[in-house]
């Protein structure tokens, strides 16, 4: 069973991942967003009781991601300041 503690200890934890992204891009530091998010799910996996689950929906939540990501920036509906890491 999942404790109120853990949940809002995760709800803290995704919080201050998802800056790191925007800190990371507004301060030209685009690898903070990665690297962020790779500890965060290293972590998140290692705390799981379902891990094999958790990771299949960590895959699909990263190819979902950049398919909705793209295709945003592709229709011009988003702008980013940077096309860091393509132009295309």
């Amino acid at each position: 069973m999942i404790t109120g503690a853990a949940i809002w200890s995760n709800a803290i934890a995704f919080q201050i991942v998802w800056t790191c992204p925007v800190a990371g891009a507004a301060y030209g530091a685009p690898w903070a967003g990665p690297i962020a998010v790779g500890l965060f799910a290293v972590y998140q996996l290692g705390v799981s009781h379902t891990v094999r689950n958790d990771a299949c929906l960590i895959v699909f939540a990263i190819v979902l991601g950049g398919i909705c990501d793209s295709w945003l920036a592709h229709a011009q509906i988003v702008q980013y300041a940077s096309p860091w890491p393509s132009e295309a």
